[in-house]
């Protein structure tokens, strides 16, 4: 499979369009002049890890549509473990972010050189008056771009990166995952996460997530935050992606 070279992704960038921008902890690290391109080791680490679109990614889905269902319109206003996004603000990310992902799978171009927290910021309100139902529309589609023939093994155009399918299924599954426990965290709903899912989700974090992408703005990602080995599976994946758990 054609992995594309450093200098074919035109320096593509995993910056907050992998998740959220500043995350709550206090990294240590130092900004080093923005997130380097996903060079083509990194995207061969992530292609080893193998999802299954309907064990893994479906059943993401279907858990973030239950925290969706579960917040409370007084509770759209609440922070969040990302800093810069109350409640309502970061599910409008997570939803035009699968919208961003069904585009793309479809071959429509979302542009180029934008992260795609810029990106999906374009594209304006998406949640409107119905949450539940403009996450079901997106997600829904994200997951018909995922399942479509081939769509695993062609290359995704995203805005901060050209990579191949199975590698853009993993990043967004990552996403789908952290950002369903960021809102479940401000919304007491943690209750309602599979365990079994961060269990899947943490290798593929550590795949995707280097050193590099780490800074004191937490933009993509903050600082490791430490946990006992002994933590729950949602615990270390967050953790490991700069939140405290």
């Amino acid at each position: 499979m054609y992995l594309p070279t450093r200098a074919s992704q035109g320096r593509a960038r995993l910056r907050a369009a992998v998740l959220c921008g500043p995350s709550d902890a206090t990294p240590h690290r130092e900004r080093r002049g923005g997130i380097p391109a996903v060079s083509t080791e990194q995207q061969g680490t992530a292609m080893e890890m193998k999802t299954d679109v309907d064990a893994a990614y479906a059943r993401a889905i279907e858990q973030a549509a239950r925290v969706v269902a579960g917040i409370k319109p007084e509770q759209l206003a609440k922070s969040t473990p990302c800093r810069e996004w109350n409640t309502r603000e970061l599910l409008n990310h997570l939803v035009g972010s699968n919208l961003m992902m069904a585009a793309v799978g479809s071959g429509k171009s979302m542009g180029e050189g934008m992260s795609g927290t810029d990106t999906v910021a374009a594209m304006g309100d998406q949640v409107g008056d119905d949450p539940v139902g403009a996450y079901a529309s997106a997600s829904a589609s994200a997951l018909e771009a995922f399942r479509a023939p081939g769509a695993l093994e062609k290359l995704w155009k995203l805005p901060f990166g050209e990579m191949p399918g199975a590698v853009a299924l993993n990043v967004h599954l990552m996403e789908t995952l952290a950002h369903t426990w960021d809102l479940a965290k401000c919304t007491d709903q943690l209750d309602k996460l599979d365990p079994a899912l961060a269990d899947a989700a943490e290798p593929i974090a550590r795949g995707i997530v280097q050193p590099e992408f780490r800074n004191e703005k937490g933009d993509p990602f903050g600082a490791e935050v430490t946990v006992p080995a002994s933590a729950a599976g949602y615990d270390r994946f967050v953790a490991f992606l700069g939140r405290t758990p």
